[in-house]
């Protein structure tokens, strides 16, 4: 098992003094006017919300030790040490780390609570959403030790390939830090007309919008415990900031949708033209395939769950791709050959994890439980489903929309 320090401190001050200046820049109607809405309001008028559970609050250092327990035995790695994942964004792409038990109790606990809280609003409050259905995307895991900066990424939208006319896309996650963590988006922008032409996946904001979307943009405050849902398409960046505490949490995904297939499912029927090149075949897989071999889910954007940067495939064999490989067992890692005829090294082979994983089935280790009807029904559009009670391990109830 892997030993962690569980130390922690306040957020950074930079990161303190940014959310102060744009909380003493809104002006006061607009902050009364924040405090009036209910979360589904929230979210239809800014495209984001922020929702808890008093239950989940409460636990959060049991649920804090039981992620570091849950990464520190993953079947996949050999020795105890880290990291879980090369590059500064840190979000896990081991098979194990979709499937284990910690994540999918989370999941639905979260599944009542945004169903309840924001969903059944929304729906409520739009006619033109009344035949629709809820699916729950799964996603991944993210830890990041502390110092750790993530690649800034700067003002997009993300884009759900496989969408139908009238569906809604939410990304979004649970915070399982005990300090808050930050959102950085530009409120209102899901209701601006979408681009002609916007790519799949990740679609970039041209640069001579930004200067416009930053005097707009709000930092929002995710607490401890909290749960953060925004469409999708709302501008959003990722910013290169290096917070003083371990980063943990669970993304999170959503499509309110007509369609009866899951975007998972979805994605795998994409034609070839139409999927992201340079992926291996297993990437995108029907979920009740994926689900059934408990292997790595792609992401909602039809793109892998990689463990290695590109860079570090070309750049930093030797010296980061190498070392790290070490950390895992032999039957995970595949050969990897130089094929770049200007390479010095070419034709020189390396025993290396893959940067796209395959399943724990297909590797030959032990399967967690089995996912329930329940727990793969949440995972596919319906009107309702039976999950756990939030905050509890063996107490169920009925949520629907």
């Amino acid at each position: 098992m892997i030993s962690f320090d569980g130390s922690s401190s306040a957020p950074g001050a930079a990161l303190e003094a940014r959310g102060k200046e744009e909380e003493q820049a809104r002006g006061k109607e607009e902050e009364q006017g924040e405090t009036a809405f209910d979360p589904a309001e929230g979210l239809r008028k800014r495209g984001f919300a922020v929702v808890s559970h008093m239950l989940i609050e409460l636990r959060l250092d049991d649920l804090q030790a039981e992620f570091r327990e849950t990464v520190g035995n993953f079947p996949e790695y050999s020795r105890a040490q880290l990291p879980f994942v090369l590059g500064g964004f840190s979000a896990l792409g081991n098979p194990a780390s979709f499937h284990n038990p910690f994540v999918r109790k989370i999941r639905q606990w979260c599944m009542a609570i945004v169903v309840q809280d924001l969903f059944r609003g929304l729906v409520h409050s739009d006619p033109s959403l009344r035949d629709h259905k809820i699916e729950q995307v799964i996603d991944r895991m993210l830890y990041r030790e502390r110092g750790k900066t993530p690649v800034a990424e700067t003002w997009h939208r993300d884009i759900t390939p496989v969408t139908v006319a009238g569906d809604l896309v939410f990304g979004g996650w649970i915070n399982l830090n005990s300090e808050p963590q930050y959102f950085s988006c530009v409120p209102g922008t899901h209701l601006e007309p979408r681009p002609a032409g916007a790519g799949t996946g990740f679609s970039q904001i041209p640069k001579e919008q930004h200067a416009a979307y930053k005097k707009r943009a709000r930092l929002v405050a995710i607490p401890p415990g909290g749960i953060l849902v925004f469409y999708e398409h709302l501008v959003h960046e990722v910013v290169a900031r290096k917070y003083p505490v371990d980063m943990m949490r669970l993304f999170l995904g959503w499509r309110l949708t007509t369609d009866n297939r899951s975007i998972v499912t979805a994605l795998s029927q994409l034609p070839e033209a139409r999927k992201i090149p340079g992926q291996p075949d297993h990437v995108l897989r029907p979920l009740d395939e994926l689900l059934e071999a408990q292997a790595v889910i792609p992401l909602k954007s039809g793109q892998g769950s990689p463990m290695v940067s590109k860079l570090h495939t070309t750049q930093f064999i030797e010296s980061h791709w190498v070392p790290f490989s070490q950390n895992f067992l032999p039957a995970v890692k595949v050969w990897h050959e130089i094929k770049s005829k200007s390479a010095q090294k070419y034709g020189q082979r390396f025993l290396v994890v893959p940067r796209f994983m395959k399943s724990l089935r297909e590797y030959g280790f032990q399967l967690f439980d089995a996912y329930s009807q329940n727990e793969q029904l949440m995972y596919k559009p319906s009107l309702g489903v039976r999950v756990l009670m939030p905050g509890r391990e063996h107490l169920f109830q009925d949520v629907h929309l």
